[in-house]
């Protein structure tokens, strides 16, 4: 199958690695939007080259990666060729607006990462789904180094994480990808996670690193997981201080819990958001029509 990939392919995106696994089993493009916007020196100029490409190749399947900043003109072009679908990764923030939504009506289907923006466009559109945004299974991975940080954050310390992460004298990675993220995570005793309206793909690569999580809850956290035996919840400052005391100090019941997390989450790879993607487009495709 023939499926176009628009999205941003720099060398931190999860696009690469999103693109790459639908690439295992189908013969896949991709087209980098806002590279191809600077190139060309107008975004007008980019859409109208982007229908042109999706007109030259047919894809069946064209997923748009967020896509702020475009029209929906190449999503209507692609609609004439196959079905489109519409990823959205990012918390409801600016990013979410009237442009998206129009794109999300526009699209066969729109998939979301995160409860929040998943649950109002539900509201809006019924070809919409819940899918976890994963881990790459060539990167994330546990790292056989010893533990020299008691309690670390990986990520950008904005709202309310860089209280928490302070308050608490946590080491802070800001600027840790593909297999660096793996070695910070294998470094840590315990990692934290703060949640916005669902989580991230942090928590998939830190269980998949084998690291410990200690996080705030989301919406579906008990759809996904066992708490206290895959991973820890905590509520609060007071809260998370108590566990981290606790957790420090109970090695083996820290690191079984680690473990059990590394074991399940095997389920979360990007090749399980690929195949949810495309079970998804099969069901669509083989829907009766009227």
């Amino acid at each position: 199958m023939i499926i176009l990939f628009v999205g941003v392919f720099n060398d931190t995106s999860t696009n690469n690695s999103l693109s790459d696994s639908l690439d295992r089993t189908n013969d896949v493009h991709r087209y980098n939007y806002r590279q191809r916007a600077e190139d060309l020196g107008d975004i007008s100029k980019r859409d109208n080259d982007l229908c042109s490409v999706i007109n030259l190749i047919k894809p069946q399947l064209t997923v748009f990666a967020k896509c702020n900043n475009m029209s929906c003109a190449p999503v209507d072009e692609a609609n004439k060729h196959g079905l489109t679908c519409l990823w959205y990764m990012d918390p409801q923030n600016d990013n979410y607006n009237d442009e998206l939504i129009e794109k999300i009506h526009a699209c066969s289907f729109a998939c979301f990462a995160l409860d929040g923006p998943y649950n109002h466009a539900s509201q809006i559109k019924d070809q919409t789904y819940l899918i976890p945004e994963g881990f790459d299974s060539l990167i994330d991975r546990p790292i056989s180094i010893p533990w020299d940080i008691d309690v670390s954050f990986i990520g950008d310390m904005r709202g309310d994480r860089e209280d928490y992460v302070r308050s608490v004298n946590a080491h802070n990675f800001n600027n840790a990808y593909g297999h660096e993220h793996a070695v910070a995570v294998s470094r840590s005793k315990i990692n934290l996670n703060f949640t916005q309206g669902g989580t991230s793909d942090r928590t998939y690569k830190v269980l998949a690193a084998g690291g410990f999580l200690l996080t705030q809850p989301w919406p579906t956290i008990d759809d996904q997981f066992i708490v206290h035996r895959h991973l820890v919840t905590f509520d609060g400052l007071h809260d998370l201080r108590k566990k981290i005391l606790y957790y420090l100090t109970h090695d083996e019941e820290r690191k079984q819990i680690a473990h059990a997390g590394y074991e399940h989450n095997k389920m979360n790879s990007r090749m399980a958001w690929a195949t949810n993607i495309l079970d998804i487009y099969t069901d669509l495709r083989t829907q009766p029509s009227g």
